[in-house]
């Protein structure tokens, strides 16, 4: 099995260039806030994410780019992001869904049940 330092690097390459040691500063932040029984098989992917969506924030916040509400519309070609509001959510999943890997995360978070992270931001 990958660590979670390799899981990163294949599900959040961008963030590469980063010193390891930033990487898996995040990677503990996230799994500080989640519960490994309560994930089961997809805690790793779960605490990757979350840390991927941290990072995004962290480089967003660092280079003036936070756009406002979350991510709506993402295009490859001339790299289109379009950014918008979510209706509905709570604020905690709003917040989560304002970066790609944040709304991975939610996805995975479905799969296992809300009660897996409560309060997760």
């Amino acid at each position: 099995m990958a660590t979670s330092l390799e899981t990163l690097t294949l599900l959040a390459p961008e963030f590469d260039s980063l010193d390891s040691s930033v990487r898996e500063g995040f990677l503990t932040l996230a799994a500080d806030q989640l519960q490994s029984g309560a994930w089961g098989s997809l805690y790793q992917q779960a605490v990757v994410r979350l840390a991927a969506h941290m990072l995004t924030l962290r480089q967003r916040a660092q280079d003036g780019s936070g756009g406002a509400g979350p991510v709506v519309s993402v295009e490859a070609g001339r790299q289109k992001v379009a950014f918008g509001a979510v209706v509905g959510v709570l604020s905690a999943e709003a917040k989560l869904a304002t970066t790609s890997h944040g709304i991975e995360f939610l996805n995975l978070r479905a799969r296992v049940g809300t009660s897996a992270c409560p309060g997760v931001v």
